[in-house]
Order: C-alpha cells, then structure tokens, then sequence
C-alpha cells in the first residue's frame, strides 16, 4: 500500500526539502528516473512510497536546507506490515488407506501470522489429527473421509499360455481416480482385443502370451495427486508346478540319501547307486551334474527316479 510523509518548511528564501531514512538520504525518482527508485517521491515535502516494501520501514527525518541554513525535522518511524504469504503450500498426495500423510505450510507475515488447519470449511475433528509448532499437519490412519485416494495395487503372478490373468487395481477416493496400466513403462496398448480394463480398475488379459510376460504398473491419478503401484507377470510355456505344503511333522520330511557310489565304469555310461535316508522315504530322486562346458553351472540329468540305482 501507498504510504505518506508529511514535512512543511518555511523560510526565506524557501528551503528544498530532503529525506532521510536512518542516517542515509532517501533516493528518489529525481536522482534516477530509471531506477527502482521511481516508487519514492518528493512532492511539496512530502515523501511518497507507492507499493511499500518491508525495506521500507525505518525511522525518517526530514531536513530542510537554504543558503541561510539547515533544520531538522523530529524523528518519524514508519513500520510497514505484511499481510500473511506462502513460502511453502501443502502438496497434494494420494495414499493407501490407514497410511499416514504429513501436509507442510510455511508463511511469513508481520505481525507473524497465526495458522489454522481447515477442511471443507470446517475445523479439523480431532483424534488423528496434530498440529506440530512448524505448523505441519499429520493425519494418522488416512480413510476416505479425509478427501485422499487410497489403492489396492496388482501383485506378482506367474500363469501358464493361454491362461486368463487379472492384475487387480482397485481405487477408490474423492473424486475417483483414473487408472492407467504401463508395461515396461511403456502404456499398454488399447487396440489389442485381448486386453480389457474393468469397472474397478484392473486389467484382464485373455489367452495370455509368453511375450506378455513383463513389469506391469497400475497408475491411479486425481487431482489430489498421483500414486503408482508396480507387479511383475510371468508367463510360462507347461504352466505352474504346484508346491504342495510343508508337512507340519519335521519327523515326516525326508532326509538326504546316503553319499552316491559309482560302480561299472564304461565309455558310455555309469551306474550311481545310493541309499535312502532312514527318516522318511523319499517319493523320488532327482539327479544333477556338475557341467564345465553349460556355463560351470548344475544341469538337471534325470529326475523322479523312484529306485536307489541310475545308469547314465
């Protein structure tokens, strides 16, 4: 805002009239014209700040000067206040449910300004609300009354070909989000009659492919932000061997057989016998060698072998 001071001096011959601003003469639009200094002026004495600034505020003296002499007006203070700004706002998030989010909110102002958390006009319930003395807000336990987006996002699958999959997305918030999927950051392509998106979000794939195999990744979006949830699908030629559970026995889970012994060495073919661990019996065997020339790696040679001898 404009602020004014008022000096008037007499004297013969008449006196100019200059500012001062604690100890140091003001600048103004007469020194300058191009210069920032076009917001200070001196009409008939009085100076003249347009647009005020918080440098602005000091203590001013007036002087009046003529080839008599010189006099000195008493001391003015000017103190410029500022209405409340933002240096830093909240920022707007999506998060899953029973989360908790932290919002920041710095202002400066003077007088320093006092901060009030609302919500839809309304003061904040209390309970998992806390105000901290930098003035963040913590919300504990975010649920969908408090405005934000929460989503249940895809996990890892492994399918066999031909299979049907279902990447779950479910969202839900205030507004309600849009959802997009990603494969392999790339958008997934919606001219591809076996791919659909469901009411709720998810994406189902019909007669799943070994190509689709891949990192898939939900993006839920509203104009309270952005959240991303990421899954990796795998699809297999002969499908998923099912792992049957543990038994809850440790007395019923077999042992390891006995030390392989070779016997009837020959330039085509050898004989490993060995012998079963007491514990339990074992269903069947499975046998593995040691291979130099497949990449120093164990190769599979024969598997559920249900007797104690094998002839390679």
């Amino acid at each position: 805002e404009p602020a004014t001071l008022n000096c008037k001096a007499e004297g013969r011959p008449v006196p100019t009239v200059e500012w001062y601003k604690d100890g140091e003469r003001v600048e103004t639009d007469r020194d300058n014209p191009r210069s920032h200094h076009e917001r200070i002026t001196i009409r008939s004495g009085k100076l003249m700040i347009t647009n005020a600034r918080k440098n602005d505020a000091g203590k001013y003296i007036c002087v009046a000067t003529n080839m008599v002499g010189e006099r000195e007006s008493e001391t003015a203070e000017l103190t410029v206040l500022e209405r409340p700004t933002f240096v830093k706002r909240p920022s707007s998030v999506v998060l899953l449910a029973d989360e908790s989010v932290e919002f920041h909110c710095v202002v400066q102002g003077d007088p320093v300004p006092t901060v009030r958390w609302r919500k839809d006009d309304s003061d904040l319930p209390k309970g998992r609300y806390e105000i901290l003395e930098d003035h963040t807000l913590i919300v504990r336990q975010v649920s969908s009354s408090d405005e934000g987006s929460y989503t249940q996002g895809p996990v890892n699958q492994t399918v066999s070909v031909d299979s049907t999959v279902n990447l779950g997305c479910q969202t839900a918030g205030t507004p309600p989000p849009t959802v997009h999927w990603k494969k392999d950051g790339m958008m997934v392509s919606p001219v591809d009659s076996r791919v659909s998106l469901t009411e709720t979000g998810s994406l189902k794939i019909h007669y799943a492919k070994l190509g689709d195999s891949g990192f898939y990744t939900c993006v839920a979006s509203s104009p309270s932000g952005e959240a991303s949830w990421t899954a990796y699908l795998q699809v297999e030629e002969f499908g998923v061997a099912v792992q049957p559970s543990h038994p809850k026995d440790a007395a019923l889970i077999p042992g390891a057989p006995s030390k392989p012994e070779v016997s009837n060495i020959s330039r085509t073919s050898v004989v490993l016998s060995w012998k079963s661990s007491t514990n339990a019996p074992a269903v069947a065997f499975l046998i593995e060698a040691f291979s130099y020339t497949l990449g120093n790696r164990w190769v599979t040679v024969a598997e559920h072998v249900k007797a104690e001898t094998f002839v390679l």
